[in-house]
Order: structure tokens, then sequence, then C-alpha cells
């Protein structure tokens, strides 16, 4: 039962990034300001990412670095209650679009 439901989610997570279709037109916010986005973020909609899957609580941080990147720090409890984390690098993308930022994480 339980190698089903991880089967399943494994699934939509798959077809979730495959959709057909051209994307949507997404403008960025232009007076985007960095350091009012710094901070504890708590999860408000669900994504089918695979670093949330079978998680609860899911929540980041960002933090501004010197070098004018931010830091993620991504954080899960898992399905039977231990935690898990990543850590991350945001940077934008092109300084005339502020509010578009390109995350990397390493690989596990």
């Amino acid at each position: 039962m339980f190698l089903s439901v991880i089967t399943i989610a494994v699934f939509f997570s798959l077809t979730d990034s495959l959709k057909i279709g051209k994307c949507p037109n997404i403008t960025t916010q232009s007076n985007f300001n960095v350091s009012q986005y710094a901070g504890l973020w708590y999860e408000a909609y669900r994504n089918t990412i695979l670093f949330e899957l079978g998680t609860k609580c899911v929540n980041a941080t960002y933090t501004l670095n010197s070098d004018g990147s931010i830091g993620v720090w991504n954080q899960a409890v898992k399905f039977f209650g231990s935690r898990t984390s990543i850590n991350g690098t945001a940077k934008v993308k092109n300084a005339s679009e502020p509010g578009a930022l390109s995350v990397t994480f390493p690989s596990a």
C-alpha cells in the first residue's frame, strides 16, 4: 500500500512538470526589494516537487548574502516525524528584472 502511494505521488510529480501547452507570460514585480523578501516563509500552496513528497510543515528561510545573492534554506517534517532540509542560493537573473530569481540547490 505504501509503495502504491509513493508511486502515485511520483507519477503526479512527473506529470505536473510535463503538462502540454504554452507557458503563461509571468510578470515579475518591478519594484522588488530583496530585503523585504528575507525572513521565514511558510508554505501556502503545495507543489508536487520531489523535496516535498511525504512532508508537511514546509517552510523556507531567505537570508541576504554579502555578495548580493540570497541564501535559501528549505525545511520540512517527513512522514514519520524526522526533519529534512536543503540549502541553496538564489540570484537575480537580470538587474533590469530584480523580481526574477534563479535558485540552485546542490545535487544530492
